[in-house]
């Protein structure tokens, strides 16, 4: 008898075979763009490109092979779902106000 018990990861959540992460933005970010890379399980990037676009607080993108291996389905791999968390400003200078 084997028992499999899942420890939580600090910064992915596993759903099935998709890996949920939330990462933060700034608010120039949100409205400028960004790049931002994730550092994967297994050790290699994963580049979220939003450059020249507006981010909506809440958005999720989906990066399509990025998840979990699929049990039994050899090549096959989950999605990895990002929310983007916009972190406003609590108070605005004189000089950007």
């Amino acid at each position: 008898i084997v028992e499999v018990q899942e420890v939580p990861h600090p910064l992915f959540d596993r759903k099935i075979n998709d890996l949920k992460v939330k990462i933060d933005i700034t608010l120039k970010e949100a409205l400028l763009g960004f790049k931002k890379t994730i550092t994967h399980l297994d050790g290699h990037e994963v580049i979220v490109d939003r450059t020249g676009v507006v981010t909506k607080p809440g958005l999720m993108v989906r990066l399509k092979g990025e998840g979990m291996p699929v049990f039994g389905a050899y090549g096959d791999y989950g999605d990895m779902l990002v929310t983007h968390i916009v972190n406003l400003p609590q108070e605005l200078s004189e000089e950007q106000k």
